[in-house]
């Protein structure tokens, strides 16, 4: 008995079987016709008429075309069984929604909801008389140029129902590893701040020393945070799922550089100075580059605490200096 939904704002496009029951009575699944006729209407509602503020095509392929230093784009409607609105159905009054977000946001591809429908019949049929807003996140992210005139995303269903074991891990976390839990969650809470702002990476940066890091000990030369973080990170990536290659990112340089000048290029905003990118910080090519890498990092390394608390723990409470005996990698 399905009440309620939760339009999935991420462009995608869902290759595999449908629908997938992520956990108990929480299933993704393909909008039905009077389904989409409602989130279109609450899109438009919400765009207020006003112009160059669009959401993503969902219904349309989007061709872009350049011609005398002028950029246009052209929209063409896709058949209706390949338009590209997606929902999360739910029983009764919801209060899982949220920690399914925060896991969903954990996937190799990012996984944005929306706004919520509640209706006022069983069979999602009729009045809907509870609605919810987007976040200011959504509204910054969505209506941007680039997102609002690109194409979906192909991911697989089996990604998805990974939903599934990520909130397992999640909702299984140990009281006493609570810490990880907060990490989980300020990772969702860092989205809040504007595309560009130099803050992420700073919120960044305290996600991970938050999991990996022990206030420095002054009778160890060694226990520096850049030097906790800059190690750990090294021998942490070797157990993440998913290899984060830094070549796609940044200008060669070996893993243990790349760290420093990341943390380095953290301090300087944390201290108001500005990065030179010119110099200093030439190999991590531009903040772009390293929001994406670091949000990648954090990622697996959320996925790595939730699944292994105990590991975590230890690594961050316990270890003084750190090398590749202290710590197992297989």
């Amino acid at each position: 008995m399905d009440i309620g939904l939760v339009f999935i704002m991420s462009h995608i496009d869902i290759e595999g079987e449908l629908p997938i029951e992520i956990i108990k009575d929480h299933c993704i699944r393909r909008a039905s016709d009077e389904q989409i006729s409602s989130i279109r209407n609450y899109l438009e509602q919400l765009r207020g008429g006003r112009p160059g503020f669009f959401w993503p095509r969902y219904d349309s392929l989007v061709k872009e075309e350049r011609y005398e230093g002028k950029t246009s784009y052209h929209f063409k409607e896709l058949p209706k069984e390949q338009w590209k609105y997606w929902v999360i159905t739910f029983e009764g009054y919801n209060h899982h929604i949220h920690d399914i977000e925060y896991v969903a946001l954990l996937l190799e591809n990012d996984l944005d909801f929306g706004f919520t429908f509640i209706y006022n019949k069983p069979s999602q049929q009729g009045e809907i008389y509870a609605t919810s807003l987007p976040g200011f996140n959504i509204y910054n992210k969505y209506t941007s140029s680039d997102i609002a005139t690109s194409n979906a995303i192909t991911i697989k269903s089996k990604e998805l129902e990974s939903i599934g074991t990520y909130y397992s891990w999640y909702k299984d976390i140990p009281e006493e590893y609570n810490f990880i839990e907060h990490a989980v969650k300020n990772f969702s809470s860092l989205r809040s701040i504007p595309r560009g702002s130099e803050l992420i990476v700073v919120g960044y940066f305290s996600i991970i020393e938050s999991l990996v890091t022990h206030p420095p000990r002054l009778t160890e030369t060694l226990d520096s945070i850049s030097h906790q973080l800059r190690n750990k990170m090294i021998l942490l990536g070797k157990r993440f799922s998913r290899k984060i290659n830094p070549e796609s990112y940044f200008l060669p340089i070996n893993t243990e550089q790349l760290w420093s000048k990341l943390y380095g290029y953290r301090s300087c905003l944390a201290h108001g100075s500005k990065a030179n990118f010119q110099n200093n910080f030439r190999a991590l090519k531009n903040q772009d580059m390293i929001v994406a890498f670091l949000k990648e990092n954090i990622k697996e390394l959320l996925l790595l605490s939730m699944q292994q608390p105990e590991f975590i723990n230890d690594l961050d409470r316990k270890s003084t200096r750190l090398n590749s005996s202290h710590i197992p990698l297989s």
